[in-house]
């Protein structure tokens, strides 16, 4: 990331372009002094974008001219024991008033150290069908008590998945009993839809669930069930 970064300033110094460089899930590099410098250093020209703003270098931090939150952080970091919306008002020296919490569809302008500066604007609904990429959203890894624990029919623990992945490959091996026990109790739709925050496949997992336990539950059955659900996380979280 050092390297890519110091080539796009380079280009900038050459060329101009380009004026504006994302960073897309900044905390994973910017707790980083050395790339937090690189930033730091004019022309600026950089937007970084967190759901763990807490996590990025006091030095990223102290350059930010302008920070933008969105309602739904304190959603996102469910379980973390970190709520953004704090982070980022201790980023700007100032805390947001009752009256400029953020209600569903809404966000909030701030320049650090300028309360009286703060805009609050509506979100339009997006224009595209939102995609769940694999990569980002599958291999992040939850924490323990966010994660699938799988069990048998006697409720035996048979194994633990921390993220989507490792549900999907679980369920492509796991004993007939074990669908059977989770579908009955409608374990994975409730996880998905609590841990992971997806609320789409957890309605079309539901459903599932549902058809399963009230129709027939024979191992040829709980095969059927495997092959859909294996077929619906890959279409959902499909690059």
């Amino acid at each position: 990331m050092t390297a890519l970064l110091a080539a796009l300033e380079a280009e900038r110094r050459s060329t101009g372009l380009p004026h504006w460089i994302l960073c897309d899930e900044a905390h994973e590099q910017l707790h980083n002094e050395a790339l937090s410098e690189l930033i730091a250093s004019p022309p600026k020209g950089y937007c970084l974008a967190t759901y763990r703003p807490h996590e990025l270098s006091e030095q990223a931090r102290r350059t930010f001219d302008f920070v933008v939150a969105l309602s739904g952080g304190k959603d996102v970091a469910l379980g973390e024991g970190i709520d953004p919306i704090a982070a980022i008002e201790r980023i700007c020296g100032f805390a947001l008033p009752d009256e400029q919490l953020l209600a569903p569809n809404e966000g909030v302008l701030l320049r650090p150290g300028r309360p009286a500066e703060t805009v609050r604007f509506a979100i339009h609904p997006r224009r595209s069908p939102h995609v769940r990429h694999w990569r980002k959203y599958a291999e992040g890894r939850l924490p323990g008590h966010l994660r699938f624990q799988f069990r048998d029919e006697a409720g035996a623990p048979r194994g633990i998945a921390a993220n989507v992945q490792e549900v999907h490959r679980a369920l492509r091996t796991c004993a007939a009993g074990v669908l059977r026990h989770h579908a009955a109790r409608g374990d994975l739709s409730r996880w998905l839809r609590e841990a992971i925050q997806d609320g789409e496949l957890a309605l079309t997992v539901a459903a599932l669930e549902e058809a399963f336990t009230t129709t027939a539950r024979a191992d040829v059955d709980a095969e059927r069930l495997r092959h859909t659900l294996l077929r619906v996380i890959e279409r959902r979280y499909a690059d």
